[in-house]
């Protein structure tokens, strides 16, 4: 029987509704603090390594990087909701 640890990671490309919600989305990106970026933007970038290895690339812990990944998705949250897209709608 497989554990989770054992499991592949999967990649996937999120298909934005619109190009507004894209814009939307990569300017608020682009407000976030350096650090909270840096993660998020890691992330993104290198989505199917384990997180042990994108903090590694960025030269943070482990937890330090997902304390960045947390403030940045609040912080990104709170930008869109602020350019007034209702995250409950597009989440469901």
């Amino acid at each position: 029987m497989d554990t989770l640890d054992n499991l592949p990671e999967r990649c996937v490309e999120p298909e934005l509704p619109d190009p507004a919600l894209g814009q939307a989305i990569n300017d608020c990106i682009e407000r976030l603090p350096k650090q909270p970026r840096r993660a998020l933007s890691a992330r993104m970038r290198d989505g199917c390594l384990p997180d042990r290895e994108i903090a590694l690339g960025l030269r943070m812990k482990v937890n330090t990087f997902l304390q960045n990944i947390v403030r940045a998705r609040k912080l990104l949250a709170d930008c869109l909701e602020w350019r007034g897209v209702r995250l409950g709608e597009i989440l469901s």
